[in-house]
């Protein structure tokens, strides 16, 4: 449907403009007899005329650009019809998705760290969020497909100081909870790593509002990674935040951590003949690692 009713011919104007003859009168013609008053004011409404008729040619070629742009929308939209990759099955689409979303990788800085996002870097590190905005299709099959959401790797170099604002927090962390959300029921993976110089605890003690959310759910993690130089995983299970006596690992099946300040928290919240791959890296790089029986110690 067009935009308006562009019709009609392109005006023909009535004055013919003489800036030459002009110039030779205003600087040889004056005095009383020199200013024919009729003659000036019947030129004057001609351009007036003009000026106006100018305006609504001007006008008609804005609408008709207008509908060019409309016309070029619609022959887009109508191109998409034939691209290869509508004849995709959707079920070859969730495994092309499967394969492409191995990890969701979050780097969490300060606000006045944070720079605008840059397309090809949320490609790499946010797969699963960019293939739900190509369009509607790819988006309902990406939110089908709660896998390709479990997938998450947390690089934490905020440093939380006393201008934490919690609006503004669940702003930067509304893509991560959406992660979490997203991922439904299905079991986890997490990589959970903290930068020597960042301190994810409010100035109250308490656990940040987003970490007390991503370890809430760690009754449905399958993978975990805890990398930290200066924090051990007990530091946030023994943190004090809504459910944190319930945090249990029944689904673990494979655990990545610091060997000795760790075990001992996990061994109340963890079968250890469950897990089919465990691995320990030192607190320091001249500690030597001799893996403990896997046993519980209740």
């Amino acid at each position: 449907m067009p935009f308006c009713s562009c019709g009609g011919n392109t005006f023909i104007p009535r004055v013919s403009v003489d800036f030459p003859g002009l110039n030779i009168k205003l600087r040889t013609e004056s005095g009383p007899a020199s200013v024919q008053p009729d003659e000036v004011e019947t030129i004057l409404q001609k351009v007036q005329r003009d000026i106006e008729d100018y305006e609504a040619e001007i006008s008609r070629l804005k609408c008709l650009e207008q509908e060019k742009k409309h016309l070029e929308k619609y022959a887009t939209h109508l191109q998409s019809l034939l691209s290869p990759a509508r004849k995709v099955p959707d079920e070859i689409l969730q495994h092309i998705f499967d394969d492409s979303c191995d990890t969701n990788s979050f780097r969490v800085v300060n606000l006045d760290a944070m720079v605008p996002a840059d397309t090809s870097r949320a490609l790499r590190s946010a797969p699963a969020m960019v293939i739900s905005s190509v369009c509607a299709r790819w988006r309902r099959i990406a939110l089908s497909m709660p896998i390709i959401w479990s997938r998450i790797s947390v690089h934490w170099l905020m440093n939380l100081g006393d201008d934490y604002n919690e609006e503004e927090h669940a702003k930067v962390f509304f893509p991560l909870s959406n992660f979490l959300d997203r991922s439904q029921m299905c079991p986890i993976t997490v990589n959970f790593e903290i930068d020597g110089s960042a301190h994810p605890f409010l100035p109250s003690k308490l656990l940040h509002p987003f970490l007390q959310q991503l370890f809430a759910q760690m009754v449905r993690c399958h993978s975990l990674s805890f990398e930290s130089i200066d924090y051990f995983i007990r530091d946030f299970l023994d943190s004090d935040f809504p459910g944190d006596e319930d945090i249990t690992f029944p689904v673990l099946s494979r655990l990545c951590l610091h060997l000795d300040q760790d075990l001992d928290v996990l061994s109340r919240k963890l079968d250890y003949s469950q897990l089919s791959h465990l691995e320990f890296w030192p607190h320091n790089q001249d500690e030597i690692v001799t893996p403990p029986p896997l046993h519980n110690h209740h």
